[in-house]
């Protein structure tokens, strides 16, 4: 499927430009594209998180990540990425910092064992989109502008 923003000449060239122009235009749909984009983002770092997390043998791990949207002020959105345990969680990996992080080695009768080694699934996945944040921005920012001015298109066809 094309991008009708594209098409029509819209081009991204740096985020900040693009910031100044949406404040200008119109503050409150700035900064709902501005969460809509770093949630986008956090959402690209899960995936990238649990692809690795598959791919090292950790399925549950995986299953438990999600990426989540913080009480934050509405010019500085934050989303992050967790891994949820506890009670009331429905993948409950609550020892995903053990492989994430390793542990220290442990020595039974002089024999080391017991250790799990440094994994870091979901640095690898924070690292892999910190490389390309600036590609990964646009992306993003395209296709989520690209589906609010679709439903603000319908919203009027249909007050009309």
């Amino acid at each position: 499927m094309a991008n009708k923003g594209v098409q029509s000449g819209f081009q991204i060239t740096g985020i900040e430009e693009v910031k100044a122009i949406l404040e200008e235009v119109v503050p409150k749909e700035a900064e709902n594209l501005n969460r809509s984009t770093m949630f986008a983002i956090a959402s690209e770092v899960k995936k990238l998180s649990a692809l690795n997390a598959r791919a090292q043998g950790l399925q549950l791990i995986s299953k438990a990540m999600k990426a989540e949207r913080k009480k934050s002020p509405p010019e500085r959105p934050i989303s992050v990425v967790i891994v949820q345990h506890g009670p009331g969680a429905k993948f409950d990996a609550w020892y995903w910092h053990f492989h994430e992080f390793g542990t220290a080695p442990r020595f039974t009768n002089g024999k080391p064992s017991g250790r799990i080694t440094e994994k870091g699934f979901i640095r690898k996945g924070k690292n892999r989109v910190s490389a390309n944040l600036d590609g990964i921005i646009r992306e993003k920012f395209q296709k989520v502008l690209t589906k609010r001015i679709k439903a603000v298109q319908k919203r009027n066809r249909a007050k009309k």
